[in-house]
């Protein structure tokens, strides 16, 4: 899972491609179960959907 390109998605989300990130979100959702993933990128990207309740969510569970 490539997190390097997770500001890639975020872009394209606030350009109006959100089916392509909330793809890429399922992936990292996916391979959270595996491998560490920062609580500060899926902040961002539940942001750039619009999802600020599920933002939020994350951050609170990494606190």
């Amino acid at each position: 899972m490539d997190l390097y390109g997770a500001d890639s998605y975020v872009i394209a989300a606030r350009l109006g491609f959100k089916e392509v990130t909330r793809t890429y979100l399922q992936r990292l959702l996916k391979a959270r179960s595996e491998k560490w993933i920062p609580p500060t990128i899926l902040f961002s990207i539940y942001f750039s959907l619009g999802e600020n309740e599920n933002g939020l969510q994350s951050l609170y569970q990494a606190a």
